[in-house]
């Protein structure tokens, strides 16, 4: 049986996706992706997951739609947001509809993010 934690990707940025997704396999997690949040739902859905790393803007279904959805779900699993913020939020809202932590999403911060895992996840 295998013991690795299971680490949810939703997020709408192809090569971005491919980049994390990479480096958390390389630290031993193991890892799936969705391109939208509509598959993330379904996801949630089907599978349980250790930690979701959640966009906010994405096609079909946002990040906040993802969220409450996952709310309803029952979901306890952690939940980064890694995206930048829509005009008309704050860092504060976002963490108050359910999200664990917030990253803004730009180059320098992936290795935040990793490293996050996402010590949420271990």
């Amino acid at each position: 049986m295998d013991n690795k934690k299971k680490i949810l990707i939703i997020e709408d940025t192809a090569e971005l996706s491919k980049i994390i997704f990479s480096m958390l396999q390389e630290v031993g997690f193991e890892v799936e992706a969705v391109s939208d949040g509509a598959q993330g739902i379904e996801k949630l859905k089907s599978s349980q997951f250790h930690l979701i790393l959640l966009d906010l803007v994405m096609p079909k279904k946002s990040g906040f739609e993802v969220m409450g959805a996952a709310q309803e779900l029952g979901i306890k699993a952690p939940i980064i947001i890694f995206s930048n913020m829509p005009a008309g939020f704050s860092k504060d809202e976002v963490l108050k509809m359910g999200a664990t932590e917030y990253i803004e999403k730009n180059k320098s911060s992936l290795e935040d993010v990793v490293e996050r895992i996402t010590k949420l996840a271990a």
